[in-house]
């Protein structure tokens, strides 16, 4: 009996604190364990938890000794998966403008003819200003200035943010494929144009997504649900992205075509505006009037030990790959001599085996993630599953050469994405999990934007990194393109053909060499630290579930429906007048948190 009653008491959640229940309290707690009473008080649990009691009462009854009560506190956002795939619509606008100034200069080089050199310069110059959007846009969500023309109670403080950029990035883009002169010079800074303006952008639309993600779903379980469709529409929004300028790569860059891509993207950037909706269900209770100046802001995020690992990691992971993407098309024109419609076909073949992959892989992380699971570490599952897959990247490189060329990159490609998948889900839960002991730090105090504006500027940081060494590396060992479409002007199509061969052909020997060395050292070494560095994460075990008490208690869900109750007092920005989360209670009164 007194081996029962002590398993009892560690399964309770620490917010109901059996040490103030009474021995017979305790013991009918357990069927079977005393039958001497016919009455078995339960204490009342505290208010601020949000618990359903009649499916705890259910479960009590009938529990066993080796009951697990941690799951009866998990709160709900009230969101179904139709809320939740319309939500995570909002990346496929981003993600397939996004791709343009990943791919744009490559095609302003090899099918425009941009000065090379002047175009490196100018990828050091976005390099430079694009992660300096971020934190800058993460502060400015957070001070809700569109609130003049958008009101917290019906907007938020995300949507008004999402609405206005997304209308900008549709310009911005169309724009890109539409230079008025195709001079060497002038294609260099009219993207740097463009680049300018799109940084920006992108930067508050994905910051948009994170912060509204992290505001609206209070728990591992449903921000992995959210993941697992994002996943998906991510891969969408690449793979519409793509297309259109795998069309310029095949068929040439002749108006005609610059026109037609320009419109396409212009209907992409438009259409994750059917998620604006959710975005306005992202107004949990704030106080504007606690976050400081940006300097303060950015440097109290950056002290917290836990976000100073999660940065380190995805500078890391934004290096490894980016290099992967970037390098693609370099890897099949110089390495396996892919031009023209082939080389595009492979590029559109990566695609699909991406998204095979995806598919296979998905669904298992997705069902390992959406269960809570208290006594796996998922830190060391998911970091383990990525060292393994540490050495098959070089090895289905080296099976490529005996395949035709381009397959062993296919192969390449499938491997690394089966490898990863599960790290997608872990930079996202870890990035919850920073933000969540935050909030319960301070009573009011919601800064989420903040957070991804600071990682987010770390993970653009390793993209330039990454961009640079591929870029500046490939013109530093003596990389040159003639643009064909030009040279061979008004001549045959066998013009053409030539003049790209001469292009593989006529390159240096370390242009190949420079390139086998990212994809055969520099990327494994990348690989390896990212699964270190999710395996050695500090939050886990009990500081996990003290995170999950804490989100009980503050989480309040939202509706565009639901009338605010009348009774209730809102003072800035909807802040509450009740008791502080457990985390502020005075030391006397703190019984739940470690």
């Amino acid at each position: 009996s007194v081996g029962a009653c002590r398993r009892v008491r560690h399964a309770l959640p620490s917010a109901w604190d059996s040490r103030s229940l009474s021995g017979a309290a305790l013991r009918c707690l357990v069927p079977g364990m005393d039958t001497r009473t016919d009455v078995c008080p339960r204490p009342a649990p505290p208010p601020a938890i949000l618990v359903r009691q009649a499916s705890t009462e259910a479960a009590l009854s009938s529990a066993s000794d080796d009951v697990d009560l941690a799951d009866f506190t998990v709160v709900k956002s009230g969101h179904f998966w139709p809320q939740k795939i319309r939500f995570s619509t909002s990346q496929i606008s981003p993600m397939a403008c996004g791709t343009v100034l990943l791919f744009a200069k490559d095609l302003y080089i090899i099918e425009m003819g941009a000065d090379v050199q002047m175009m490196g310069v100018i990828g050091v110059v976005l390099s430079i200003w694009g992660p300096c959007c971020y934190p800058v846009a993460g502060y400015v969500l957070e001070r809700n200035l569109l609130g003049a023309w958008f009101p917290w109670d019906a907007w938020g403080r995300r949507a008004p943010w999402f609405l206005t950029h997304s209308l900008v990035l549709a310009v911005a883009t169309a724009a890109v494929y539409m230079p008025p002169i195709l001079d060497s010079t002038f294609l260099c800074l009219w993207f740097l144009a463009c680049g300018v303006v799109l940084c920006w952008v992108l930067a508050v639309l994905f910051t948009c997504f994170e912060a509204a993600r992290t505001e609206m779903y209070p728990t591992k379980e449903e921000r992995s649900e959210v993941e697992a469709v994002v996943r998906i529409t991510s891969a969408v929004g690449v793979a519409l992205g793509i297309m259109p300028q795998l069309f310029v790569a095949a068929a040439g860059a002749t108006f005609a075509i610059r026109t037609t891509v320009s419109l396409l993207y212009i209907g992409m950037a438009l259409l994750s505006l059917v998620s604006l909706r959710i975005f306005r269900l992202a107004r949990q209770e704030h106080d504007s009037a606690k976050v400081d100046s940006f300097a303060s802001e950015v440097l109290s995020v950056a002290k917290i030990p836990a976000c100073r690992h999660v940065m380190v990691y995805g500078l890391v992971e934004a290096v490894f790959m980016t290099v992967i993407l970037q390098g693609a098309v370099y890897y099949l024109t110089l390495v396996d001599g892919l031009s023209g419609t082939r080389r595009s076909i492979f590029l559109a073949a990566a695609v699909v085996v991406v998204a095979l992959a995806l598919l296979i892989a998905l669904p298992l992380w997705t069902q390992f993630f959406r269960v809570r699971r208290p006594n796996v570490n998922t830190n060391l599952v998911c970091g383990t599953a990525c060292l393994l897959g540490v050495p098959l990247g070089p090895l289905s490189l080296l099976l490529g050469r005996a395949l035709p060329p381009g397959c062993g990159f296919l192969l390449y490609v499938f491997v690394l994405q089966v490898a990863m998948v599960g790290q997608s889900f872990w930079k996202c839960l870890a990035l919850g999990w920073v933000v969540d002991e935050d909030c319960h730090a301070s009573h009011g105090r919601r800064r989420e934007a903040v957070f991804v504006g600071v990682l987010s500027f770390v993970g653009a940081i390793g993209r330039a990194m990454a961009v640079g060494l591929v870029i500046n590396g490939l013109g530093a060992v003596g990389l040159q393109f003639e643009f064909c479409d030009q040279v061979c002007d008004g001549l045959r199509v066998p013009c053409k053909e030539l003049c790209e061969r001469r292009n593989i052909e006529g390159q240096p020997e370390a242009v190949k060499v420079y390139i086998q060395v990212l994809y055969y050292g520099v990327m494994p070494v990348c690989q390896a630290l990212v699964a270190i560095l999710a395996i050695a994460f500090p939050i886990r075990g009990e500081r996990l579930d003290a995170i999950y008490r804490n989100q009980a208690q503050i989480f309040k869900p939202t509706s565009l429906d639901l009338p605010k109750p009348a009774n209730e007092q809102k003072g800035l920005n909807g802040v509450r007048d009740q008791t502080p989360p457990v985390a502020q209670q005075a030391p006397s009164e703190r019984k739940s948190l470690p």
